[in-house]
């Protein structure tokens, strides 16, 4: 446990600096992410080590689903570009499975309603990553009140009003030009 605790407090460390490094801002949502996961592990915890094990393998099952997502849609962009971010990324996904396979291996299947409570704790990771992205993008445009010069980070967007109440946002994450129309229902994503 102590060995995935230190591993995890270094990719933490490593995303912080990779967010500076991209200049990318975090979900808004993180403040929440943190009380969840607190209350994920401590409730997981209260079921015993299997219980543990049990929340364990299903978290490190998502992020390894979600670190393969991102890999992928770094080398269909530009593997050459994000070599380092590739490797860190392969790294930390591998991390996150070495993990799933020791909660495997300390009994998690053994846990009451096993599958039920792992499909739970997916359905969840799966909306945090979901909601994350998306809280985002809105965000970045100005969704949420914001002053409309901060942009993300240092990093400035521009908005335009159209007819009605839609709303056209330009903001530059890393090189790439993120367009997003918001209308009264729903939001169109256009990178460039």
């Amino acid at each position: 446990m102590a060995q995935m605790w230190n591993q995890e407090k270094d990719h933490l460390k490593k995303f912080n600096e990779l967010m500076v490094a991209y200049r990318v801002r975090p979900t808004v949502l993180l403040p929440f992410w943190n009380v969840a996961g607190f209350v994920l592990g401590a409730g997981s915890a209260l079921l015993g080590k299997k219980g543990a094990m049990a929340c364990t393998v299903a978290v490190e099952e998502s992020i390894s689903e979600h670190y393969n997502n991102q890999i992928r849609t770094l080398i269909e962009e530009d593997p050459e570009k994000y070599k380092e971010l590739l490797q860190v990324i392969k790294q930390f996904r591998d991390d996150e499975q070495e993990h799933h396979d020791i909660g495997l291996e300390h009994d998690a299947e053994a846990t009451p309603a096993y599958s039920v409570l792992k499909t739970a704790i997916q359905l969840g990771c799966k909306a945090a990553i979901f909601l994350s992205e998306r809280i985002y993008i809105q965000y970045a445009c100005g969704k949420f009140p914001t002053p409309l010069t901060q942009g993300v980070g240092d990093v400035p967007f521009t908005q335009s009003l159209l007819p009605e109440d839609e709303v056209v946002c330009s903001a530059y994450v890393s090189d790439r030009q993120l367009l997003v129309r918001q209308k009264p229902v729903h939001t169109l994503v256009h990178w460039h």
